[in-house]
């Protein structure tokens, strides 16, 4: 801006002396905090503050309890607000300059006014997978309303709406985002883990099936992660059994469907349906000639079974001894009643069994 020359002259009876000393005149720096703003409650506040001279040296401070991020002591740098700040509803921040030149320090002051922001809230937990989910959206707002709802479900899909729907198609754990805007500007945002559980997948095996006789189930279900707790068969109309592996006898042949359903520990379930024909079992039947007979006597033993494709025999003669043709001839060492067994098998594994005395 200019200078001054101050002068000093001797006044004694000595010869006069003069020295003299001048001084620069420079403009103080002049510095802003920037324009006074109103912001949402959950938002870092941005500062960015200038001083107008070379090197500048200056520091931010709080009329309010909040913290400077990374620091204070920069130009540029971030304010976040406490709850007591939030609270309040307003803070005002300082920027002084450090005596820049050697002039006197000086500040400017911003003022910050707090909008209130919604609060992002919705139900997580645990699922199945392949089940429909809906996600019900519990989130507030203590100003104005909340006008839209963005959802990122964390299996790289996406959706809008308070309250979608998704299923998802694998299992683990996701972690689904919901981003909400309230009518005033201002938003808020909540990740919550959700377990998806697996599907079990539910089979069986089972013996031969025939009419009249026990069928036995083996149960074959499979899960990839956790356990299955339960297990319903459902046999003939309204015919059931609780039971991991359990007998059924069919009251007669054709096709009979048999459904299992599996019930893991999380609640998820998989079912199975397998039809199975019911073959209608064999008839056995025999005859002996002579009956009676004398001790050494050649017996004939005649099979006189009917089914489809017999293909196995089995005689019991009462005398600790048997045989598997289907005709044969015995004779016996001791006088007595002999209970005579026939176990025949068809092409089927049916069985049936017929008994007479000799």
């Amino acid at each position: 801006l200019g200078y001054v020359d101050f002068v000093l002259s001797s006044t004694s009876l000595c010869p006069a002396e003069d020295d003299s000393i001048r001084i620069y005149l420079v403009a103080p720096p002049t510095l802003t905090a920037g324009i006074d703003q109103t912001l949402c409650a959950n938002e870092p506040i941005e500062l960015i503050g200038t001083i107008n001279v070379a090197n500048p040296t200056g520091s931010w401070s709080s009329l309010g309890t909040g913290n400077f991020s990374p620091s204070g002591a920069l130009l540029n740098t971030y304010y976040l607000p406490s709850p007591t700040d939030i609270a309040i509803g307003s803070v005002n921040l300082i920027l002084s300059a450090d005596g820049n030149l050697g002039c006197m320090p000086m500040d400017d002051t911003v003022h910050i006014t707090f909008k209130p922001s919604p609060v992002a809230d919705f139900d997580g937990g645990e699922i199945c997978q392949g089940a429909p989910v809906v996600f019900n959206d519990n989130s507030t707002a203590s100003s104005g309303t909340i006008i839209s709802w963005t959802w990122n479900f964390g299996d790289f899909t996406s959706g809008t709406g308070q309250n979608p729907t998704h299923t998802y198609n694998g299992n683990g754990l996701f972690s689904p985002t919901l981003i909400v805007v309230s009518s005033n500007g201002c938003s808020d945002t909540i990740i919550k883990d959700v377990i998806v559980d697996p599907i079990p997948l539910a089979d069986f095996n089972n013996t031969a099936p025939c009419e009249n006789a026990l069928v036995y189930f083996d149960d074959q279900s499979f899960i990839s992660n956790g356990s299955i707790v339960s297990w319903n068969y459902q046999f003939e109309d309204t015919l059931t059994s609780n039971l991991q592996n359990p007998s059924f006898d069919f009251s007669g042949a054709g096709i009979f469907p048999v459904t299992l359903t599996v019930t893991t520990f999380a609640g998820c379930q998989g079912s199975v349906t397998i039809n199975l024909d019911v073959k209608a079992k064999p008839a056995a039947a025999f005859t002996m000639n002579p009956n009676p007979a004398v001790v050494l006597e050649n017996v004939d033993f005649t099979d006189n079974s009917i089914g489809s494709n017999i293909n196995s025999w089995y005689w019991n003669f009462g005398d600790g001894t048997g045989d598997n043709q289907q005709n044969t001839i015995h004779n016996f060492t001791t006088g007595g009643y002999n209970e005579i067994t026939l176990i025949i098998t068809d092409e089927f594994e049916c069985q049936d069994t017929a008994k007479a005395l000799i």
